[in-house]
Formats: structure tokens, C-alpha cells, sequence
């Protein structure tokens, strides 16, 4: 019974507003950063202050958009991703992003926001990079975002940059945010292909700092959720659907 109050009030926290955002910086540092630390405020840790959390299992992918992923090409920039970030099953890094979620990664914090470990690092051809090392989805109405603290090559630039804009609308709708699947033997709920839209500051950090060239609101790429009530994978290294058998039924939600 807990266990159904507390994905309740998670969900309806989430359906505050939900939407995805995340932040770039602005300033300069020669040189590159391919290993940023994890930034406690944004990566969070696996306990929630609230002690809430809207799966126990599940995971998230974002393939790129081929005009971002073209822009990434022009510039010569490639993707790393940083633990527990990966690129998507079988594919290059530079194609997009894979992640794990559940109650070993995600916390919902008292001031709303939704916490995450690792993220990506961006390199160009000079060897300057742009790099993010924990995220933070802001509860916010209608659209929301993630946040992060920013590096530019070995300097940590301002604090709590939104880099992409995604509509709680969308999510609802189109993005089928509560419509049941089933996939890797069990059953998940999520949003499905929701945009992720490329926010003016992130735009200019792209072009600044990387070479990049992109226009505000181009779209980084489709997020696609799948929470479960259980992990989906025993290992979360693998992250090959159906390479790995489900991981036993979760029974503690503390």
C-alpha cells in the first residue's frame, strides 16, 4: 500500500510539470576535460530527501536528431558518455544517449528537483570540450528542464543552465506519459519520443566554445521512458533488450 501511495505522489509531483532541460555554459577554458567530477548538487545521491521515486527499474534513451547530429559532424565534435550514460544499444556515442533510471539513480529532492548521476562530454577537434557530470530535472509548469553545473575545458563555468526545453503537453499527449509496454518481460509506463528542444543558451555555448552551430529551439533529440516497478536488467552494464534476464521483484522501498 505504501509502496502505491508513494508512486502516487511521485506521479503527481512529475505531473506538476514534466519536461526535459538541461544546461550548457557560458565562459571559456583552453583545453579539454574528458573526466569532470560529479557535481554533488545536481547528481544527487540514491536517497531521496522525500523519500520518493517513480520506479524501482527502468531506463531512458535520446537519440540525436540528425540536424544535431549533423552540426555535431560539420564541427568535428564527438560524444563521450560518462557512467552510468551510455551510448544506445548498438550504436556510436555520437548517435545519442542511453541511461538507466530507477531508485539506484533517481531522487526527487524537497525543492523539486529531480536528480540524476553522469551525463557526456563534448569534444571538438582542437580538443576543447564542454562536459556535465550530474543533471537536475526542475519541476516546473507546463515546460520544464535540465540543469546542470557546466565545465568548459578545465574550468567550471556559473551554476544551474538549463540546456533543453521539452512540453509537459507533449508528454501527457502525444508522449503517452502513463500508457502501459511491455518489453524485456515485464511491464513499463512512460513518455514516448517526447522533443528535446535545444534552449538560446546552449546554442550559444555550442557555437562559442565547440564550433557548433545550431538555432535555438533545434531539436537535440526524443526522449523515451521506460519506468518498471522492478530493474530491468541484473547488470546494469548490459543494456542489450533481452540480453539479460529480469532482476528479482524489488521489496524494499526505503
Amino acid at each position: 500500500m505504501l509502496h502505491h501511495v508513494r508512486r502516487l505522489l511521485t506521479g503527481a509531483v512529475l505531473a506538476s510539470a514534466l519536461t526535459v532541460s538541461a544546461a550548457l555554459p557560458a565562459g571559456a577554458a583552453n583545453g579539454g576535460n574528458p573526466n569532470p567530477p560529479p557535481d554533488p548538487y545536481h547528481a544527487g545521491t540514491t536517497v531521496s530527501d522525500l523519500n520518493l521515486y517513480v520506479a524501482a527499474g527502468g531506463y531512458a534513451e535520446i537519440p540525436f536528431s540528425p540536424e544535431f547530429k549533423a552540426a555535431l559532424t560539420k564541427a568535428g565534435v564527438t560524444v563521450k558518455q560518462l557512467h552510468p550514460f551510455k551510448p544506445l544499444p548498438g550504436k556510436s556515442p555520437n548517435d545519442g544517449l542511453w541511461l538507466p533510471v530507477g531508485n539506484r539513480y533517481d531522487a526527487i529532492q524537497l525543492d523539486t528537483r529531480f536528480t540524476y548521476p553522469g551525463g557526456f562530454v563534448l569534444t571538438n577537434k582542437a580538443g576543447k570540450t564542454w562536459s556535465a557530470n550530474g543533471w537536475s530535472l526542475l519541476i516546473e509548469p507546463v515546460v520544464a528542464g535540465f540543469y546542470v553545473n557546466p565545465w568548459v575545458g578545465n574550468q567550471q563555468l556559473g551554476k544551474n543552465f538549463k540546456v533543453v526545453d521539452a512540453s509537459f503537453v507533449e508528454a501527457l499527449t502525444t508522449g503517452g506519459f502513463f500508457a502501459p509496454h511491455f518489453e524485456g518481460g515485464q511491464f513499463s509506463w512512460g513518455p514516448t519520443k517526447v522533443a528535446l528542444r535545444i534552449t538560446a543558451k546552449m546554442a550559444d555555448v555550442l557555437k562559442k566554445h565547440l564550433g557548433v552551430v545550431v538555432a535555438k529551439g533545434t531539436v537535440l533529440g526524443h526522449i523515451t521512458v521506460r519506468w518498471s516497478d522492478r530493474p530491468m536488467w541484473q547488470n546494469e552494464d548490459s543494456i542489450e533488450m533481452g540480453k539479460q534476464k529480469p532482476a528479482p521483484p524489488v521489496i524494499s522501498f526505503n
